[in-house]
């Protein structure tokens, strides 16, 4: 029997072989328990035909009905021996089987009528006939779950002794024992479908109570995942911070210290040194708080990648003037950043530069003397940087341990969270960039990141054959209106961009900026801090937005890293910068923002 391929999909096919088999194999279960039954049908109909039929007949006939006991004794081990296997193919094959049993059964059944019945006295005739109609209706009872094969095996047992009736007996009115076997038949397969749907539709319940079962274990096995992931997710928080709570201290006891051993009246050289003291403090609080900051973003598959043509260029002017170039100095490394003007590769902008800037500070911690260098090629249509250094080197068992979370080679104590090439890791893999490493111990490591290679964008290039970039920057009258509630950070900041050459005004909200604005000024650029005391950072830009009726640009200063707020403001066409934010950082991105708006 060919399996039916229902319409309905995939699902309902595989719902249709599963029902299937459980028919199949409540047929096939049960061979064991029917050959004493089928080893007493044989015994009690040669019984009954052995005086009237020749010896050498009977013989055969007995010969080939336990030839076909043995053979479904033989099949039914097999069956079980594999029922466990859900291939379609597999249940095909059985149901074939199955056929092929009942066709065989039916014509060994059905041929007692022929070398038998016209034999035998009437008695035995009637015998017979009952004999064979109580096999076919145990038949229905045990096949019913298969309608083809039962119909088939009734069919060639009944319909041979329909056919000797009529031919034994006269054809009239007294004599209709024929209809006998043919009521029988037709009785039997009535009863049996019945029977038979009953049987299928309680298949199906069984299939959906399994599927329902499999899918229950499935959410079961999903939620115990997500609570396994969530838990390791709270234990690695509680760790980080245990773990900052800790690096952070030595940077905060350093400022202290140094802010209470200056004095005002101390010699101009100690306060210089005192004043370096501490921006090498800040400097390692700040990169320390936005590795936590990074990482959280990216484990929590809160960033959203901005892929965009970039000029390779502009991220290593950022190396050359990061605080890892004021640190080699210090520490008397030479940090060579090769020239990159007019190599366009396709990334994100932001990891771009944290992946390049960690590093290169990473290199430059585990340098003692010599150079780290940045450079750039062309390998199979990428862009391949290079960041090469002469430090202690990298052992070969360690290579893939220094992408971990706070792993720190200890050959060299260094200070920070060890969360630098952790944040490499999981922004590359987020881009998609390949990463290696290479390394020999005492002379240097090598850390090599592929860039799919652009075209320069058309717009720059105009750009470049206009006129210098120089004549299109904006002059020191510059007007930054600062937005910012807290003083001490309001006059900082003022302070800050008045010492680069800005006209710099501010306010603790929208509307008392404008007023310390005075009358006939304009804003040339609005920086802001996201949460004010009487509105948000997006709501003051919008406010001074509206006061001139233009797009004024605008950067939103804020600690928070959630999505929801980056769409926001690129909604507003605001410029955000995640706090800690390094000053050199800031005079670029001004400089760049007040360029862009000539």
């Amino acid at each position: 029997m060919q399996t039916e391929k229902p319409v309905g999909g995939e699902t309902a096919a595989i719902d249709h072989v599963r029902v299937i088999g459980l028919e199949l194999d409540s047929v096939m279960s049960k061979g064991y328990a029917f050959f004493p039954v089928f080893s007493g049908v044989a015994f009690t109909l040669a019984w009954i035909m052995g005086p009237s039929v020749h010896l050498y007949v009977l013989l055969l006939w007995a010969g080939a009905y336990a030839l076909y006991i043995a053979a479904r004794a033989l099949a039914t081990h097999e069956y079980q021996r594999s029922t466990h296997n859900p291939d379609p193919s597999h249940v095909d094959k059985w149901c074939q089987f199955v056929k092929a049993s009942s066709f065989t059964h039916g014509l060994l059944i059905g041929s007692t009528a022929q070398i038998a019945l016209p034999h035998l006295a009437r008695p035995q005739q009637m015998g017979l006939t009952c004999l064979v109609i109580v096999v076919c209706v145990v038949a229905a009872i045990y096949a019913a779950p298969l309608p083809r094969p039962l119909t088939m095996f009734v069919s060639l047992s009944l319909v041979p002794y329909v056919a000797a009736w009529l031919w034994i007996e006269p054809r009239d009115a007294l004599h209709m024992t024929y209809l006998v076997p043919l009521g029988a038949m037709f009785l039997v397969l009535y009863i049996a479908w019945p029977h038979h749907l009953a049987l299928r539709k309680s298949f199906e319940l069984v299939v959906a109570n399994s599927k329902l079962a499999e899918k229950v274990h499935q959410n079961h096995l999903h939620l115990t995942k997500n609570y396994l992931q969530l838990q390791a997710m709270e234990q690695s928080t509680s760790f980080r911070f245990a773990v900052a709570s800790h690096d952070l201290r030595q940077p905060i006891h350093a400022l202290g210290f140094a802010v209470a051993g200056m004095d005002e009246t101390d010699d101009p050289a100690v306060l210089k040194k005192g004043f370096a003291q501490l921006r090498e403090s800040t400097a390692l609080v700040s990169e320390m708080l936005m590795e936590l900051m990074d990482l959280s973003q990216l484990e929590r598959s809160a960033y959203i990648p901005d892929i965009r043509d970039i000029e390779l260029e502009s991220i290593f002017d950022q190396i050359r003037q990061s605080q890892g170039s004021a640190i080699a100095g210090r520490r008397g490394i030479n940090l060579i950043v090769d020239a990159a003007k007019g190599v366009w590769v396709r990334s994100d902008m932001n990891l771009l530069r944290r992946i390049l800037l960690n590093l290169v500070m990473n290199s430059i911690k585990y340098t003692l003397k010599g150079h780290v260098r940045v450079s750039w090629q062309y390998e199979s249509g990428q862009v391949a940087v290079s960041v090469r250094d002469t430090g202690i080197g990298i052992p070969d068992d360690r290579l893939q341990d220094i992408f971990l979370d706070y792993v720190r080679l200890e050959e060299i104590p260094q200070e920070g969270a060890g969360l630098g090439l952790a944040i490499v890791r999981r922004a590359a893999t987020l881009l998609k960039h390949p990463i290696k490493v290479s390394s020999e111990v005492g002379k240097g490591s090598v850390f090599k990141i592929s860039l799919p290679a652009a075209l320069r964008p058309r717009d720059a290039a105009q750009r470049r054959e206009g006129p210098g970039e120089c004549a299109m920057l904006p002059g020191p009258t510059a007007v930054v209106l600062v937005i910012e509630d807290h003083p001490y950070s309001l006059e900082v900041m003022c302070g800050m961009l008045r010492r680069w050459g800005y006209a710099a005004h501010g306010g603790s909200d929208g509307a008392t900026a404008l007023a310390n604005l005075g009358d006939g000024s304009e804003p040339d650029l609005v920086i802001s801090d996201m949460h004010l005391l009487k509105q948000t950072g997006l709501e003051a830009i919008s406010q001074i937005r509206a006061r001139f009726q233009r797009q004024i640009p605008a950067m939103l200063l804020t600690g928070d890293v959630s999505p929801a707020l980056e769409a926001d403001a690129r909604a507003h066409r605001v410029t955000v910068a995640h706090k800690p934010f390094s000053p050199v950082l800031m005079a670029r991105q001004i400089h760049a923002m007040l360029a862009e708006a000539v």
